[in-house]
Parts: C-alpha cells; structure tokens; sequence
C-alpha cells in the first residue's frame, strides 16, 4: 500500500488548489481519468505508469463530478450544472447536452444506451449516439449498478429499481430503507454490482451507515443485512466497490465520530458470496476516502 502515487509520479505536477476535492476516478482505453470537484482539474494518466498525459487545467469556475467514455475519441463530464461533451484527444470541451442542468452526478452505459443521475430529476436515459432524452425516472438518488446481463440497477426512496437495456422497461424491488444520494458534499454512489448480484450501502442521510444489503433475483436477500461493519466504523465517500479479478467487495471505513476519528482508516475485503471478511488492511492519516477505481 502506497499513499500519493499520482503527486510521486509526477513531480511538479499537482491536483490542486488545495480547496478542490478529487471525487471520481475510472479506467478507460489504459486511461486513467481523476476528476476534481470545486475549481480542480481533469487529469488523463497512463493506467499502468500513472505518467500523466493530458488536463483541463485547473479554474475557479470548474465543478466536476463524474467521466464517462463513450468512443476512442468522445467521453461525457457530468457537472454541478449539466454534462459537457469532451473530444478525448484533445481533452477540450466541446457544448453542453441540450435540455439537461442542475448537478448530475454518477453515469453509466448499456448497449444503445446513457444513464445519468439528476439531483432534479431522477435517472435520465440518454440515446447513446444522438444525446436525446428516451427517458425519465423520478426519484432515483443513488446509481449506478450493471450486472452480467447488462440491467442496469439504480435506487431512490425505499425502491431498488432494474433497467432493462434493449426496451428501458422498469422493475421496482422494496428494499426496506431509505437510498440516500449524496447530492449534499457530492461522491460516487454507495452502490456497486457483482455478475449476478446487487450491493447496496446503508447510509444515513449525510453519509455514514455501517450495513451493506445484497440483492440476488429474490426479495428475501434483503431482509437482513449481507455484511455489518466492525464495532465502531462507518463508511467515508463511496465506501464500497467490487473488484471482478478477486470477486471481492472493497469496503473502505473511518472510524465513527468527529475530529481524530477520520484519521483511522481501514480497508475490508469481503467474500461476495459468502459475505465473510477475507482480510483487513488499516492505516492512519486524513485521507477522506472517495472511491475504490479497479484496473
């Protein structure tokens, strides 16, 4: 375990000013892509040597959330105010989608289709080719999921609900407890998918929560937790993320309360089948953890 591997890297170069908060990260084409929030930048690094290669600079009035790939040469940036089109090889910012504002936050994509998440208006379905609204679903806070065969999984309120990628028809499952986003002080959802199942963090209303539900084609997967974290953590930023080369979920935690408190770290590795705790990793210091990225 390795701490500011991109700043190592890359000396003089930085993800600053210190007042941004570097929320999202994703592989894409070797590609890693950081995403700041708050005035920060937009780096594009080698996946394998983190050697950094492209950015939008820094700039006061930048507010990132998330990137989104959609070709060799396009991706989408979703922002405090809408999404931006951005040509991937020269990383410039080409227009905003039409008909689309307010903070949208995380995206995902199946077959022809875009899913965005809207603090105004639940799930957006986009055309992947032509950008246009196919559709709407209100009330949706927390997304997205993608399981093997491609449904997309999204929730909000007490509903989980799946989206089918070949005819956008909906199924609601009752989950039991309120899906909160984090719209508030913006992160990645608190959702994540393995092959066939579906693993959701119970978080409070301003984040935290110490239980994780799994649904598996059945409503009575939910009725009790799948995993409860040790005595005393509760989840920091996404909190959790499954790792496909080890079937494991990656649960990140601090330590519940204020102050010092942030400053315990630890790092869960989960068996998804079985829910037992395979290993633990911990480490000190104020990281405030956004969200585990798989390569």
């Amino acid at each position: 375990m390795e701490d500011s591997v991109y700043v190592k890297t890359n000396p003089g170069n930085d993800i600053k000013p210190t007042t941004s908060s570097l929320e999202f990260g994703t592989v894409y084409n070797e590609k890693l892509y950081l995403v700041s929030k708050i005035g920060g930048p937009v780096v594009v690094a080698d996946a394998y040597s983190l050697k950094e290669e492209q950015r939008i600079p820094s700039k006061s009035d930048n507010d990132w959330r998330a990137f989104l790939g959609i070709s060799e040469t396009k991706g989408l940036l979703s922002s405090s105010d809408g999404i931006h089109k951005i040509n991937l090889e020269t990383l410039q910012i080409e227009g905003k989608i039409p008909e689309i504002s307010g903070q949208i936050g995380d995206m995902e994509r199946a077959g022809d289709y875009i899913f965005v998440l809207s603090q105004r208006e639940g799930a957006i379905i986009l055309n992947a080719t032509s950008y246009e609204i196919e559709k709407r679903i209100p009330g949706m806070d927390l997304g997205f999921a993608k399981t093997a065969d491609d449904n997309i999984w999204v929730a909000g309120e007490s509903q989980l609900v799946k989206i089918n990628p070949n005819n956008l028809e909906t199924e609601g499952i009752e989950l039991g407890f309120t899906a909160y986003g984090s719209w508030g002080s913006w992160h990645p959802g608190s959702i994540t998918a393995s092959a066939n199942a579906v693993f959701i963090a119970k978080n409070g209303s301003f984040g935290g929560g110490n239980e994780i539900y799994r649904y598996q084609d059945e409503l009575a997967s939910l009725e009790e937790p799948f995993i409860t974290l040790p005595e005393t953590e509760v989840f920091y930023g996404t909190g959790l993320g499954y790792n496909p080369d080890t079937d494991q979920l990656i649960v990140r935690t601090v330590r519940d309360g204020w102050g010092e408190n942030s400053s315990f770290n630890n790092l869960h590795f989960y068996n998804t089948n079985s829910g037992n705790l395979d290993k633990s990793e911990s480490y000190k210091g104020y990281y405030f953890p956004a969200a585990p990225v798989f390569h």
